[in-house]
């Protein structure tokens, strides 16, 4: 399955089942909006995708 041009939303993505959830959205091509309360984390990952 793939998500080309699909948006996703995820709330608590910054980490655990959130994050991976997001790599894996990520991986299957979809843009990904990530929500969360660890503002240290969040520019860091959104450099990764």
């Amino acid at each position: 399955m793939r998500l080309d041009q699909q948006i996703c939303v995820v709330t608590g993505g910054a980490s655990g089942i959130g994050r991976a959830t997001c790599e894996a959205l990520a991986a299957l091509g979809a843009h990904v909006v990530v929500f969360g309360v660890n503002a240290t984390v969040l520019p860091r990952l959104s450099s990764r995708w």
